[in-house]
């Protein structure tokens, strides 16, 4: 009985690892998606806090919108200095 145990419990937690491991890379891509490269540590935030590493993913702000919105803030700028000096 307790062979059994022990056999469903390894099933279990491979199958846990399993999960977390495929949460993770999904999580990891999140982050790339972002803009953020390996200095975030996503996957590892991801597999081994679950879900609280995966809020962490989430709260990350967008490193590519906020390039974004400053190239159209420089560029609105440029715009009204040059209408200023016409």
């Amino acid at each position: 009985m307790s062979e059994i145990l022990l056999l469903l419990g390894i099933l279990i937690l491979g199958f846990y690892m399993l999960i977390s491991y495929v949460v993770a890379h999904k999580f990891e891509r999140i982050a790339k998606i972002k803009g953020y490269g390996r200095e975030t540590n996503a996957f590892l935030m991801c597999f081994f806090f679950g879900i609280i590493g995966c809020m962490y993913v989430i709260a990350l702000p967008d490193l590519k919108l906020r390039k974004q919105q400053e190239k159209m803030i420089a560029l609105i700028e440029n715009l009204e200095s040059k209408e200023k000096y016409e």
